[in-house]
């Protein structure tokens, strides 16, 4: 008998197969490099809250450089840009193992730099080569094979997940150290190489047989920005982003400064959160299949901003606590996953082919601003307000939730958008 994971993996084409099998080697070092390790070693180095917000908008602000990749992505193939940019990624983020003489000569601060300069360095890199992911994938997945894909891929995404933050809670036991951080590191790296060779066996990512200049890479993001309906759909996503940002950036130091959790843990509680994916991806793909996509998302947003709220509530020290963090922890990260999916599926079934890149590079650009500008925000907030700061996050995420959702019913009942067979005039 085969695993359900198995099975649906085995279900999809060849092209879609191989790309999950890639996702599931690059999240393994996605967790080590800049996952919630990464804010709790930020931490261990006393780096400032307002300094880690920075730290995980890096990430984010870096892919508005997709912007400006789609000649690159048309002249070389998605394949090619995809495989340097992410060979030079982990290559830059070894200057973090320079962290123990940063530390030694020039103290904290020092180490706080050089996190962030091997961060924004590893992100920029990866930023690069994201404009090349969403058109490579549009070309090699069916229309049919997206909802299952999605859910696939997310299933296996936090089975690795799972594990890898595991290994990292063992790491972490006790009180660990600056050697032990840096080993999650060099994990992460190691599979960060290892992900290449996957990647290297997915069919397709060819270059195009025209050249596009950045004039007429602009020409097709204007007709994506022409696209009413598309405009309409980027901005109630950048909203429900925003709104699972305020809760996802600040919850680790919530746990750690304001709830006084060890690090390991963190991790374990983590880790539990992905397991609640894990046990629900599925539900979730076949609720977007059902449903909609649109619906998917709004209601997966509504629940999110309920569990938000949740966390306001919270008392700062209660027998209790653990009984009623846990559930909400799990909820929070399930209704995240569900939106992620469901949003993933709308932006394929809006994609014009006849300016994919555009309208890729536009997604990526609206969304890295919600993902960038948020942690930034949130983590002033916490600076700003020492005694209530993790409250007041939370309060905005309930709110820019409930906002969003109230602006996008209408998506969940709009027709099915039209094909265009050519750019959308200037003049429209």
């Amino acid at each position: 008998m085969r695993l359900p994971i198995l099975s649906d993996l085995r279900d999809l084409d060849d092209g879609p197969r191989r790309f999950a099998r890639f996702t599931a080697w690059n999240v393994l070092s996605w967790q080590c490099l800049v996952g919630p390790a990464m804010v709790l070693f930020a931490r261990h180095i006393e780096m400032p809250p307002a300094w880690v917000g920075v730290l995980l908008a890096a990430l984010p602000f870096a892919q508005l450089t997709v912007l400006l990749t789609a000649p690159l992505v048309d002249r070389y193939g998605p394949k090619r840009v995809m495989l340097t940019t992410w060979f030079i990624r982990n290559v830059l983020m070894c200057a973090v193992f320079a962290m123990p003489l940063a530390l030694a000569y020039g103290g904290n601060r020092l180490g706080w730099y050089l996190l962030l300069a091997s961060t924004i360095a590893f992100c920029v890199s990866r930023a690069i080569g994201a404009g090349a992911w969403f058109p490579w994938l549009h070309e090699i997945l069916p229309g049919r094979q997206r909802a299952s894909y999605f859910s696939t891929e997310g299933s296996l995404l936090h089975i690795m997940s799972v594990l890898v933050i595991l290994v990292q809670a063992l790491i972490l036991r006790g009180d660990p150290g600056l050697n032990q951080y840096l080993f999650i590191y060099a994990l992460g790296v190691t599979a960060g190489f290892v992900s290449l060779v996957s990647l290297a066996l997915v069919p397709g990512g060819a270059s195009s047989t025209a050249t596009l200049s950045l004039r007429e890479s602009f020409h097709m993001q204007r007709t994506a920005w022409r696209d009413r309906g598309f405009t309409a759909f980027i901005a109630v996503a950048m909203l429900g982003y925003a709104s699972l940002t305020w809760l996802g950036a600040s919850y680790i130091m919530f746990l750690r400064d304001g709830l006084g959790y060890t690090s390991q843990t963190i991790m374990i509680l983590t880790a539990l959160g992905s397991v609640a994916v894990l046990a629900t991806i599925r539900y979730w793909g076949r609720h977007a299949t059902v449903h909609g996509s649109p619906a998917t998302m709004l209601r997966c947003l509504f629940g999110h901003a309920l569990v938000a709220a949740g966390f306001v509530m919270l008392p700062a020290s209660s027998a209790w606590l653990p009984v009623v963090l846990v559930p909400l922890l799990l909820a929070a990260f399930s209704l995240g996953a569900g939106y992620s999916i469901a949003a993933h599926g709308a932006l394929l079934d809006r994609i014009q082919e006849i300016a994919r890149v555009g309208y890729t590079n536009t997604w990526i650009a609206g969304i890295a601003i919600a993902l960038g500008l948020t942690p930034i925000l949130a983590g002033f907030v916490i600076n700003w307000l020492p005694e209530h700061g993790f409250q007041v996050c939370f309060l905005i995420s309930t709110l820019t939730g409930l906002v969003a959702v109230t602006l996008g019913r209408h998506l969940a009942h709009e027709p099915a958008p039209v094909a265009i067979s050519e750019p959308i005039p200037e003049d429209a």
